[in-house]
C-alpha cells in the first residue's frame, strides 16, 4: 500500500495520527526546543592553566568527551595527537578554547559551546595545555 491510499484508509489516518502523537510526545519528553547557550568567550579564564583542581576537572570532562577522538591520554585516535608539539590551531589557551568552543568547520571537530560552560571549556584547555611536549604515542 502506498502512502496516498493509506491516507485514503480510515486504518491509515489513524496509524499516521498515531504516529504524529509519538513523535508528538517524545519531543516534549525530550524538553522540546531548548535554547542555545550565550558564550561569551570573556568568561573563559586562562588563570586556570596549570591549577591542579582545574586539571582535574579539564581531564574529567576530556575523558568523557574528547577520548573518543583524541584518546585517553591525548595520543590521538580519529582526531590529531594533543600531546606533541604539532598544533593546526595554535598552542596558547585562546587558540585551544577557540578550538574546543567553537569546533573546525569541515572537520570532526564539533563546537562545545552550547554544551559547555565557559569555564569548563577553560577547564578542558588548561588539560589539553598539560598534555604539550609529552611524547605523541604514550
Amino acid at each position: 500500500m502506498n502512502f496516498k491510499n493509506m491516507l485514503k484508509s480510515r486504518g491509515g489516518l489513524i496509524a499516521l495520527g498515531l504516529l504524529v502523537l509519538a513523535a508528538g510526545v517524545i519531543f516534549l519528553a525530550s524538553g522540546g526546543i531548548s535554547p542555545s547557550r550565550t558564550f561569551d568567550p570573556a568568561a573563559l579564564d586562562p588563570a586556570l592553566v596549570g591549577n591542579p583542581e582545574a586539571l582535574r576537572e579539564g581531564q574529567q570532562i576530556f575523558e568523557h568527551l574528547c577520548a573518543p577522538c583524541h584518546g585517553s591520554l591525548g595520543e590521538g585516535k580519529v582526531g590529531p595527537s594533543l600531546r606533541d608539539a604539532q598544533w593546526l590551531y595554535g598552542n596558547t589557551f585562546q587558540a585551544v578554547a577557540g578550538v574546543i568552543a567553537e569546533g573546525i568547520q569541515g572537520k570532526a571537530m564539533i563546537a562545545w559551546k552550547d554544551t559547555l560552560s565557559p569555564i569548563q571549556i577553560s577547564q578542558v584547555s588548561a588539560f589539553v595545555l598539560s598534555l604539550s611536549g609529552l611524547p605523541g604515542k604514550p
